[in-house]
C-alpha cells in the first residue's frame, strides 16, 4: 500500500502531527513543497486553521496536484 504524508505548517503543529503519522505508518512526512510523483492509496494532508480559515497554500497544493 502506497502512503503519502504532506503538510503545511506555519507554527510547527502540523509538522508534529505529520511526524506522528509517519512513525505509525512507516512513510516519510514531507512538506507540500514535495510533489507526489506516483499513485498513492492513502494521502494524509494536513495544515492548520488560522482564524477559522484554511491556509491558502494547502488549497493551492490540492488544486495543483489533482487538477
Amino acid at each position: 500500500m502506497n502512503i503519502a504524508i504532506r503538510y503545511y505548517t506555519k507554527f510547527g503543529h502540523s509538522a508534529k502531527m505529520a511526524n506522528v503519522i509517519s512513525q505509525v505508518t512507516g512513510s516519510e512526512a514531507e512538506t507540500i513543497a514535495s510533489s507526489i510523483n506516483k499513485p498513492v492509496d492513502i494521502l494524509f494532508l494536513g495544515s492548520g486553521v488560522l482564524l477559522g480559515k484554511n491556509q491558502q497554500r494547502h488549497g493551492k497544493f490540492y488544486s495543483y496536484t489533482y487538477s
